[in-house]
């Protein structure tokens, strides 16, 4: 009888234990999908509005870019007041993003460009960082979903474990 309680209570400190270490365990997400960087040339960019637009050059050309599934907080303009975070969030994008070469992918359940006629892309640097993810999951960005997008459950996952460690926005604002 005495063995059988000691087995008891040596299972249920093993499942006690299980449990708080499944719990304690990062669901992150791999980039499965992206095993490497898509293979599209690197366009320059020239030009970092605020955490979430940049202006690239391509074929002689300057665009304006709108990063897909992400809202940074705005910076103050004539247009708009500074949101809180905004500035910290264009600034890493700057320094992320001035003098690199971007690669660009779309993706078409967003459409080509918005109503403002940016492009509408999900970007990667050469080295393999998709921004577009590292912006969400440092606190820098919220996601901002149309339905049907590509990394959608993923720009979901990445929001949600950055709010419960309270990571960048999600620490230093009070949610509105």
């Amino acid at each position: 009888m005495r063995a059988k309680k000691y087995l008891y209570t040596f299972l249920m400190l093993v499942m006690a234990f299980l449990a708080i270490w499944a719990l304690s365990q990062k669901t992150r997400w791999p980039l499965e999908e992206i095993k490497t960087v898509p293979e599209k040339e690197p366009v320059k960019i020239v030009y970092v509005y605020d955490g979430d637009t940049f202006d690239i050059e391509e074929n002689d050309r300057i665009q304006r870019v709108r990063l897909l599934g992400l809202d940074t907080p705005e910076v103050e303009s004539p247009y708009e007041h500074e949101e809180c975070f905004g500035a910290e969030a264009s600034e890493y994008l700057k320094k992320l993003l001035i003098g690199q070469e971007v690669i660009l992918t779309d993706d078409v359940s967003a459409g080509d460009r918005d109503k403002y006629n940016r492009l509408l892309r999900y970007a990667f640097l050469p080295n393999g960082l998709f921004i577009n993810a590292h912006l969400i999951e440092q606190g820098f960005a919220k996601k901002y979903l149309i339905s049907g997008l590509k990394y959608e459950s993923h720009f979901k996952e990445l929001e949600r474990d950055a709010k419960i460690e309270k990571i960048g926005l999600w620490g230093a604002c009070k949610e509105e």
